[in-house]
């Protein structure tokens, strides 16, 4: 179990870490990958400002960058076993549909 005083300290990391992208990172899988791990949080607001970082560094990246980065990432998510990985993974879908061109199919499944 996390103490309350680090939910604070990885909420303040999930929330900015997706606005890294792409002025100080310049490649977007690490922080991705960092970003997945904590949309699998118990904790509400970490799990919820994972998922709106990765859903604003969609809004900048390429549709071939979204299919071969985030994607996965997603579909990780809706396969796991844990109920929280399975909402955020909901939370992004409906937020990066539209960029997930022949990949549609695979994010209804």
């Amino acid at each position: 179990m996390i103490p309350k005083e680090d939910d604070e300290v990885i909420f303040a990391i999930s929330s900015t870490v997706g606005s890294l992208y792409p002025v100080h990172i310049k490649r977007f899988q690490p922080i991705v990958a960092l970003l997945e791990n904590l949309c699998q949080f118990e904790e509400t607001m970490v799990r919820d400002s994972s998922c709106a970082s990765i859903v604003a560094m969609v809004e900048k990246l390429t549709e071939e960058d979204t299919v071969s980065g985030i994607i996965p990432a997603v579909l990780r998510l809706a396969d796991a076993t844990s109920f929280t990985a399975k909402v955020s993974a909901l939370n992004i879908m409906s937020a990066i549909y539209e960029k997930c061109g022949d990949h549609k199919p695979a994010l209804r499944k």
